[in-house]
């Protein structure tokens, strides 16, 4: 046998008793006169093995062991971090398991394995609890967790603000970095995400789940499509589900409008007209809960269809983008779209009660 086959089996042989040992409450292997100490309580972890036998062998060994509970392990090549203002919010709750069920079903080798946040929730879990229910290590610092992953997610959907007390640390990672909706509180401060991002070399991306609804997906995939106009309705504020119905807008339509008209009634309906300036138009309604489901709707100008909002895989589809952009570092939503979105909120927010104005974008 030859030494390169003799130090693969030797490799084989050490990897299955690893396996083997780290299943049941061993804390070490000797094989020969090695001895391979087993970590226990520091997974995940990134564990270094030096195999020898005389002069002539030598092979390193580099994996990682994620442990969900003392009797579960399995190797994870793609270690995913949450950074959040605080945790126990929808999207971190649900985002853990929508990921690794979208791993699984799609061959991504990756899970979340750690999470860090600035604070508890006021009104639910600490974030020791929460670590603990979603089988994930607490980390002390985004600097600490940014060293340990290999990518990160910053959350905190709900308020957009909070990012300003997490990305710009964040950013400055030089990894593969997913910004939950919305991106930025404005679009000065969205710039300024970007350029840090830029200057340290992170790829980043940012995206609402709604710009992955499969109808828009197998919408945009169609050759020869025409798209002349988009109409879309959606609920709630400009603050937080405004994205939802611009993600869409701007992945059909594309950037470029040129002027937007306001419209308001109260303090909770919102009617955008935006007008690319070559006989396309867009509109945006948003209004209150209950009646305002999604509803997406696009025209060549003489024909017309829904695409529907199925929550079903909208999920899923962002979840696969988010991994195949950590595996990849390649953004597949473009800076310029998510800054026309956020210069779009802010006319919204300033021109909404400025009934009939064109305001030029």
């Amino acid at each position: 046998m030859s030494e390169k086959s003799k130090l693969l089996t030797y490799v084989i042989i050490i990897l299955i008793i690893v396996l083997i040992s780290m299943l049941s409450k061993c804390t070490s292997v000797t094989i020969g006169d090695v001895k391979i100490p087993l970590l226990r309580d520091d997974i995940p972890f990134l564990k270094s093995m030096t195999v020898s036998k005389g002069k002539m062998m030598q092979a390193r060994i580099n994996f990682r062991l994620y442990m969900c509970d003392e009797n579960k392990v399995k190797l994870v090549n793609m270690k995913i971090g949450f950074v959040d203002y605080y945790l126990d919010n929808w999207h971190a709750n649900y985002y853990p398991g929508f990921l690794r069920d979208a791993a699984t079903k799609f061959g991504y080798d990756a899970d979340v394995f750690a999470a860090y946040a600035v604070k508890d929730s006021d009104n639910g879990k600490t974030t020791d609890e929460w670590c603990r229910e979603h089988q994930m290590k607490r980390l002390a610092s985004i600097q600490a967790l940014a060293a340990e992953a290999d990518a990160l997610m910053v959350i905190a959907a709900d308020d957009s603000r909070f990012h300003d007390y997490i990305c710009p640390e964040v950013l400055t990672c030089g990894k593969p970095v997913f910004v939950d909706k919305t991106f930025a509180k404005d679009t000065a401060t969205g710039r300024e995400f970007f350029s840090i991002a830029s200057r340290h070399g992170t790829p980043v991306f940012s995206a609402s789940a709604q710009r992955y609804c499969q109808s828009v997906l197998d919408y945009l995939a169609e050759p020869g499509r025409v798209t002349r106009f988009m109409s879309t309705v959606g609920p709630h504020s400009l603050d937080n589900y405004a994205v939802h119905q611009l993600e869409p807008i701007v992945a059909v339509m594309g950037i470029g409008v040129k002027r937007i008209k306001c419209f308001s009634v109260g303090e909770g309906v919102t009617q955008l007209i935006m007008d690319y300036g070559d006989g396309r138009i867009a509109s945006f309604t948003q209004s209150p809960q209950p009646w305002a489901e999604f509803n997406f709707m696009v025209s060549d100008g003489n024909t017309g269809r829904r695409l529907p909002s199925d929550d079903k895989d909208f999920y899923e589809n962002l979840m696969k983008a988010i991994l195949e952009f950590f595996k990849t570092g390649i953004a597949p939503v473009k800076p310029e779209e998510t800054l026309e979105i956020l210069r779009i909120i802010d006319i919204a927010r300033t021109y909404r009660d400025m009934v009939d104005i064109w305001v030029d974008i």
